[in-house]
C-alpha cells in the first residue's frame, strides 16, 4: 500500500471515529427520545410529528447547505459548525423540564446534521474514489454504528430502574467532546485530504438521468414507510412492554446489526451495484409487524430486520450516488436528502396520526408504501448501474 493511499485511509478512520464519538451522542439521544417525550406528557402525534419535522429539516436544508458548499468550496466551515451544534442540543435535554422546549432541542440537533452531512459526504466521496465507495462509506458507516451501540447500552446503566434521563443526558456530554476533538484533528493534519474544487456550474434537478429518478421515488417510498425510533419508543412506553431502560438497549440492537449489515453490503456494493439493495427492500413491508408487534420477542425479531434494512439504507444510498456523480457532489446529496426528509417527514406524521386512531391501519399503511418501492428499485436496476 503506498503512502498516499495509507494517508487516505488513516483520514477515513479518523473521520470514522469523529462517527463513533458523535453517534454516541445523537443516535443516544434517538434512542430516549420517544419515552423522554412520553415522560413529559407529550401525545403520540407530537413525538411522531416533531420526529418527523426534525428529520424533514434535518435532510431538506441539506439541499441548501450543499449547493452553498458547492459554490463556496467552504466544506470544512460546514463540516465543523454543523458538527459543533449537533453534538451539543443533545446533552441540552438535561436542563430541559417541559416538552416544548425538548422539541426545539431535537429539531435543532437535526439542522446542525443538515449543515455538515452534504460537505461531509461530499469530502468523503472525493477520498473513497481511491480506494472503493462501498468500503469507504461501509467503515465509515461501522464506526457510526459502534457508537451508536455502545452509547444506548450504557444507557441501560445511566438510566436505572427509575428512568434518570438527567444522569443520561448529561453523560453525553464526554462523547461530545471527544468527538469534537477528533474533528479538529482531522482537520488540522488533513485539511487538503479529500479537498475537492468549489463548482461554478448550476446543476439543476432536470439533469438527473432516468435511473436517478427512479432511485429517488424509490427512496422516498421507503423513506415514507420506515417507521422513526421514536415512535417506536412511544409504543413500548405507551403498552408497558419494557421498562424504559431496556428501550435504548433495543436501539443499540438495531444500531449492532446496522453496523454489521453495513459493512457486509457495502462490499457487496462495490461487486454487485445496486442490486443489494434491491434485494434488501424486500425485508421492508414485513417489518413493521414485528417491531409494533405487543410482545417484545418478536420485537427483539423486528429490530434485528430493521437493522438490516437501516444498514443497506445508510451504507448503500450513499455509494450509488458517489458512483454516478463527478460534479456537484454536495449539492446532489443534498438534493437526495431533501426528497429524503420530506417522505420521512410526511411518513412519520401520517404513521404516527395513524397510530393514535388504529396500529393495524398504521401496519397496513407501512407495509403498502414499501411493497410500493420494490418496481422503482427494480426500475433503477434496469436503467443503471
Amino acid at each position: 500500500m503506498n503512502q498516499l493511499l495509507k494517508r487516505y485511509w488513516y483520514f477515513i478512520i479518523i473521520l470514522g471515529l469523529v462517527s463513533l464519538f458523535s453517534d454516541m451522542v445523537y443516535e443516544t439521544g434517538r434512542s430516549l427520545y420517544g419515552s423522554f417525550l412520553k415522560q413529559l406528557e407529550a401525545s403520540s402525534f407530537v413525538v411522531g410529528f416533531f420526529a418527523g419535522l426534525g428529520e424533514f429539516l434535518g435532510y431538506a436544508l441539506r439541499y441548501v447547505f450543499g449547493r452553498i458548499a458547492d459554490r463556496t468550496g467552504k466544506y470544512w466551515w460546514f463540516v465543523i459548525l454543523g458538527y459543533a451544534i449537533n453534538l451539543v442540543s443533545v446533552p441540552l435535554l438535561a436542563f430541559v423540564g417541559m416538552w416544548q422546549w425538548a422539541v426545539v432541542l431535537i429539531v435543532l440537533e437535526r439542522i446542525g446534521k443538515a449543515l455538515r452531512a452534504p460537505s461531509k459526504d461530499a469530502i468523503l466521496a472525493s477520498v473513497t474514489v481511491h480506494v472503493g465507495h462501498g468500503k469507504g462509506f461501509a467503515i465509515q458507516e461501522v464506526l457510526d454504528q459502534l457508537g451508536a451501540t455502545i452509547g444506548p447500552a450504557l444507557m441501560i446503566f445511566a438510566l436505572g430502574a427509575q428512568a434518570n434521563y438527567v444522569r443520561g443526558f448529561m453523560l453525553l456530554f464526554i462523547p461530545a467532546v471527544l468527538a469534537l476533538l477528533f474533528l479538529l484533528l482531522a482537520y488540522f493534519y488533513f485539511p487538503k485530504v479529500g479537498q475537492i474544487q468549489s463548482s461554478t456550474k448550476s446543476f439543476t434537478i432536470k439533469e438527473l438521468p432516468r435511473s436517478l429518478w427512479m432511485y429517488m421515488a424509490a427512496i422516498a417510498l421507503v423513506a415514507i414507510g420506515f417507521a422513526d425510533f421514536p415512535l417506536i419508543g412511544f409504543h413500548i412506553k405507551s403498552h408497558d412492554i419494557m421498562m424504559d431502560k431496556w428501550i435504548p438497549a433495543l436501539y443499540a440492537l438495531i444500531m449492532l446489526v446496522d453496523g454489521v449489515a453495513a459493512f457486509v453490503e457495502g462490499w457487496a456494493f462495490d461487486k454487485w451495484g445496486i442490486k443489494v439493495l434491491f434485494f434488501v427492500s424486500f425485508l421492508n413491508p414485513i417489518l413493521p409487524w414485528f417491531i409494533f408487534s405487543l410482545r417484545p420477542e418478536w420485537i427483539i425479531v423486528g429490530a434485528v430486520l430493521y437493522g438490516i434494512s437501516l444498514g443497506a439504507q445508510e451504507s448503500i444510498f450513499k455509494s450509488y450516488l458517489a458512483s454516478v456523480a463527478s460534479d456537484n457532489r454536495a449539492t446532489l446529496f443534498g438534493t437526495f436528502h431533501l426528497v429524503y426528509g420530506l417522505s420521512w417527514f410526511l411518513g412519520s406524521a401520517i404513521a404516527s396520526y395513524f397510530y393514535g386512531i388504529s396500529l393495524v391501519g398504521m401496519l397496513i399503511f407501512l407495509t403498502l408504501v414499501q411493497v410500493a418501492a420494490i418496481p422503482f428499485f427494480f426500475l433503477t436496476l434496469r436503467s443503471g448501474k
